[in-house]
């Protein structure tokens, strides 16, 4: 189970309801609970119990189809109990699900009733906070199998454009020539349709030779297999790797200063003061910062603004990202950051 400190709410359990009867739901959670009783270790077999039990009679006061994210956190208080809510889809979302073609990874549980069309989906555990922020953040990648071309991320996907087996360079060339107006949005909060760039592009499975002789590996990856959470944790790699690129050009720049003796950077580096006095000040404009800086992270995504927030994610051991403290940050002009203390 996913950890926390003292008193802070983590999500636990996330359900995904689509176009499910409330009563049917309720019927299909309360086997959901008892076969909770078999699973796992005792942790696990409580936290499952006491989940569906708060979840259950919040059905109660529902008529007609349930189309929502059901969310159950808990503290670390061993003391205080857990909190259901209930969160409805959008218009958008709700019809992306049912008719648009967008597809969601995981389990879906279904009725009994051959006429309820409706599926849930159960994420538990770290899988939930994993899901949550996959289906409504994540960057999308962009992949071909043989026979399809997709949008997707771990959790969602949608089929964009269906094509025949390419045997040859210049069938390859033309495909790839074709593929950008084929693409289609999987935000989850918007409209934002991919554009194809250095790292978000894979074929998946088998290809000719002639095409593999000739694959660009710099800006189209290679997947052995087309599973999604494959393709999504090679597109985390890759994009790591460009955003250390990039981060090390930054570097690059930084130390043209020192070399020069500018007292006034445009690029800092190493010191999170210096980042956190950047970020308070809106004196950043584009930062990269390895995931383990958890806080300045979350600190930065709640400020919002404009400024452009890069996380690399995996290890970075052996990089000059790593060397210079795992943050590196532009900013709008020449400042000499210790003027605000």
């Amino acid at each position: 189970m996913a950890t926390t400190s003292k008193g802070e709410n983590i999500l636990s359990l996330l359900l995904v309801i689509n176009g499910l009867e409330a009563e049917k739901l309720s019927e299909i959670l309360e086997q959901l609970k008892n076969d909770s009783k078999n699973i796992g270790s005792h942790k696990q077999r409580v936290l499952y119990w006491n989940a569906y039990s708060a979840i259950i009679p919040r059905l109660s006061s529902i008529t007609g189809k349930v189309n929502a994210f059901i969310t159950y956190h808990t503290v670390s208080d061993p003391d205080e109990d857990g909190k259901a809510d209930i969160i409805e889809l959008t218009k958008k979302q709700r019809h992306a699900l049912a008719h648009g073609g967008l597809e969601l990874m995981g389990k879906k549980t279904k009725s009994l009733d051959e006429n309820s069309k409706g599926w849930v989906i159960v994420y538990g555990e770290d899988d939930a906070v994993t899901a949550w922020e996959d289906i409504h953040f994540a960057e999308p990648c962009i992949y071909m199998t043989s026979s399809a071309v997709f949008v997707g991320t771990r959790f969602k996907r949608k089929q964009c454009k269906s094509i025949g087996t390419c045997k040859t360079v210049k069938e390859f060339e033309k495909l790839m020539s074709e593929i950008q107006p084929s693409l289609q949005s999987i935000d989850w909060n918007k409209q934002n349709v991919p554009t194809i760039n250095d790292y978000n592009t894979f074929i998946c499975g088998t290809w000719s030779a002639a095409i593999l002789g000739t694959l660009n590996a710099d800006s189209i990856g290679h997947s052995k297999d087309s599973i999604p959470s494959s393709v999504y944790a090679m597109f985390l790699e890759r994009r790591s790797k460009f955003f250390i690129r990039e981060a090390e050009r930054l570097i690059d720049l930084m130390l043209t200063d020192v070399n020069k003796g500018e007292s006034k950077p445009l690029v800092s580096a190493s010191s999170m003061k210096e980042a956190g006095i950047a970020r308070k000040n809106s004196l950043m404009k584009k930062v990269f910062v390895h995931e383990s800086k958890k806080v300045f992270i979350d600190n930065q995504k709640k400020d919002g603004g404009d400024v452009e927030l890069y996380v690399i994610t995996g290890n970075i051991s052996g990089t000059r990202f790593h060397e210079y403290g795992g943050i590196v940050f532009e900013m709008f002009y020449r400042v000499d950051l210790s003027l605000f203390g």
